[in-house]
């Protein structure tokens, strides 16, 4: 295969033949590869070690929407069922029995009827073509709140290992923020103490003083955004992270 790119390439000389050679054999090695649900969000009876999808687990089994979806599905299982058997409702079968037939006493040489009983059965050509089609309906309605409800599978996980990843980021800004915040309040009472005792100069503590609050600012604002982040994770998932076992 390279030996062929590489004649190609060496007779043709032009640029875009190459790259539109190239997007076609790409296009060649790639496969389609289906998803696999039970990976997306792990069953609830399935353990895991990895503390994020534990967390998009748990957020699938508490999402409120997740109740709708189950019903909706039930819903459009049952009107499959029904549209499959439905045909027997348009079925009529008759019959009857004459008086001859009913009390024996009566029958005579004169009066023997034939036949004594009758049934019939009656079936509409449309069913052949409406039982079919209504069960078509019914297997897409409930195909397309599958795909509602995986793709919700796939929303809940991007959203939850999104809210995670911001959580553990502004966990990290709000340690450095905090240790930063600490050097300077050390830094600001040595300079305290130096101008106390005459060895520093008021430009000194004003510049110590300054720099530890710009210093604590930046924690708390880091605090705040830590804060926040921890709500919307749990919104997702329901629960207090610290509850998360």
């Amino acid at each position: 295969m390279a030996l062929i790119i590489y004649l190609v390439m060496f007779t043709f000389k032009n640029e875009r033949f190459i790259f539109l050679l190239f997007l076609w054999l790409s296009a060649l090695c790639l496969k389609a590869q289906p998803v696999d649900y039970k990976k997306v969000i792990l069953p609830s009876n399935v353990s895991t070690t990895d503390f994020g999808e534990r967390l998009v687990q748990i957020a699938w089994q508490n999402y409120p929407e997740n109740a709708q979806f189950k019903s909706d599905i039930e819903s459009a299982e049952l009107n499959l069922k029904n549209a499959r058997w439905n045909w027997l409702n348009q079925i009529r079968i008759s019959g009857n029995l004459n008086e001859i037939t009913i009390d024996q006493d009566l029958v005579t040489e004169n009066n023997l009827f034939f036949p004594r009983y009758n049934f019939g059965l009656t079936i509409p050509l449309g069913i052949f073509v409406n039982s079919p089609t209504n069960s078509r309906i019914a297997k897409k309605e409930l195909d397309k709140t599958n795909l509602a409800l995986k793709k919700q599978m796939l929303t809940i996980r991007e959203e939850v290992l999104k809210a995670y990843q911001d959580y553990l980021m502004f966990q990290d800004i709000y340690k450095i923020k905090n240790d930063l915040a600490e050097e300077e309040y050390s830094n600001f009472l040595t300079v305290e103490q130096s101008f106390q005792s005459g060895e520093a100069s008021l430009s000194d503590y004003k510049e110590a003083t300054k720099g530890y609050n710009l210093e604590l600012e930046s924690k708390i604002i880091a605090q705040n955004r830590l804060i926040k982040a921890k709500l919307t994770l749990e919104k997702w998932i329901g629960i207090k992270l610290e509850d998360v076992n």
